[in-house]
């Protein structure tokens, strides 16, 4: 880290000479030699320069009064690592828990903060919880998060100059850019080994068997949480509608194929995962062998670590403020649990898309739909030629699933729209799953026989999907 600004000093230093010993060596003044010398110096001087730190709240405050059983437990794995308590503890969007130095310049003047995910907590079980807790102790206690506000800012500075000098000049930063690389080779594996002692401090105070098993918990929540999000959480939101958020994390994390999915990817790291130079953290495996035993994840019984929170719906709410670019949109939200979006989110969707297409679906049975598919003006009756050719099949089986869905809902089904599971409709013995079906029409290895058993088993082969 000394290396570098000296590095920066000595260069910036030798830009500067340059001028300097033109005018009282040789007595005269290259122009474009000055101003590219100065300019550049002035550029590094700039980047190297330390910033104070600015610190927005990642997410609602958490408060003793407000959160007491959260705060107790917190303030217990504290007493217990021997560190003190943050001043300020978040709750964060993300599937993470972390500590930090936050504000002064260079971590000088700063304060302790820290950030619990609100998905982690549904995630994980209260033991597991003073697992992760003491972890990020263990980064305290460990000295990591002084040197660590060095570090971060030094690597902001190296951003900076690279950044500066590759808009100055022509290769004039690559000295700095292999510097920065190295710099972050070499830090990052002592990030790596921070992790290990970290985690070397959660099994010694809430056991090694939970220690590993939040681990597990953790990365399988996190492998899960971006699809979540896009797939689950935000077509609700877009539509005017706050569901849940943390409960429809756990019922997706449950759904059969997610959970099968998740197991598979950490099984997988399990038997072969290496660490890459410029990873801040080791491989799962890495660190559950470090600990030297195993765990199966959360046991039957133990609570779930949100069960800390009072008042959870409203955190969700105030969390949607924070992230939403425009406040205001969230604040109109109206709330909505997860059983009710089929008829609340996203019929009026599946009807709006349907009537869309009105005159072509009224004479369309739902056998005759994978001729209709694989048909050659089948874009131009349904007004997709405008779209992008890697968009147009998409259009066309979500255009066929929405005008199958909202028949079946009218046709008096029952819809099942949860987490991680496809829309599935039922009535009496019979199902049907209109948008996974749709999307597998022109698939390799899907027959259109398929199409039509379906069909016939659920009953509904000359219904017309207007």
């Amino acid at each position: 880290m000394v290396g570098f600004y000296l590095l920066a000093l000595v260069i910036a230093g030798a830009l500067l000479a340059v001028p300097y010993w033109e005018v009282t060596a040789l007595h005269r003044v290259n122009g474009r030699i000055t101003i590219f010398c100065v300019i550049a110096a002035l550029a590094i001087l700039w980047s190297i320069l330390p910033r104070f730190d600015r610190f927005d709240a990642p997410g609602p405050s958490l408060t003793p009064d407000a959160q007491p059983e959260l705060f107790a437990f917190v303030r217990g794995v504290a007493e217990e690592s021997g560190q003190a308590m943050p001043a300020d503890i978040y709750l964060v969007p993300e599937v993470n828990a972390w500590v930090s130095h936050r504000g002064g310049i260079m971590g000088l003047g700063s304060r302790r903060v820290m950030g619990l995910g609100l998905t982690l907590l549904q995630s994980v079980s209260v033991p597991q919880l003073r697992a992760i807790i003491a972890h990020e102790f263990g980064h305290y206690a460990g000295g990591d998060l002084k040197l660590g506000a060095w570090l971060y800012k030094t690597r902001d500075a190296m951003r900076r100059t690279i950044e500066n000098l590759a808009r100055t000049s022509n290769g004039f930063h690559k000295p700095f850019l292999w510097y920065g690389n190295l710099f972050m080779r070499v830090t990052q594996s002592v990030s790596r080994a921070q992790e290990l002692a970290a985690d070397q401090l959660a099994a010694k105070i809430a056991g090694a068997e939970n220690a590993i098993a939040a681990l597990i918990s953790v990365h399988g929540a996190s492998l899960a949480y971006s699809a979540y999000w896009e797939q689950e959480l935000l077509p609700v939101l877009t539509n005017g509608y706050r569901p849940p958020i943390a409960t429809g994390f756990s019922h997706f994390l449950g759904a059969e194929s997610v959970a099968a999915a998740v197991s598979k990817q950490i099984n997988t790291e399990m038997n072969g995962g290496v660490a890459d130079p410029y990873d801040s953290h080791p491989p799962l495996n890495e660190r559950i062998h470090a600990l030297g035993r195993s765990s199966s994840g959360v046991k039957e019984g133990e609570p779930r670590a949100v069960s800390l929170l009072r008042d959870v719906r409203r955190l969700e709410w105030e969390l949607l403020q924070m992230l939403f670019t425009d406040p205001q949109k969230a604040k109109e939200l109206k709330t909505v649990e997860w059983e009710e979006t089929a008829p609340r989110v996203f019929l009026p969707v599946w009807r709006d898309e349907s009537a869309k297409h009105v005159e072509t679906f009224r004479t369309l049975r739902a056998i005759d739909v994978p001729g209709f598919y694989a048909s050659a003006d089948t874009l131009q009756r349904l007004r997709f030629t405008h779209l992008l050719p890697d968009d147009r099949e998409s259009a066309v089986r979500n255009a066929i699933g929405c005008g199958i869905a909202a028949r079946l809902y009218d046709a008096g089904w029952n819809c099942d729209a949860a987490p991680g599971k496809p829309v599935l409709f039922t009535k009496e013995e019979r199902m049907f799953q209109p948008f996974a079906m749709a999307h597998q029409l022109g698939t390799v290895g899907f027959e259109d026989s398929e199409w039509c058993a379906a069909c016939d088993r659920a009953g509904i082969g000359e219904m017309t999907l207007a």
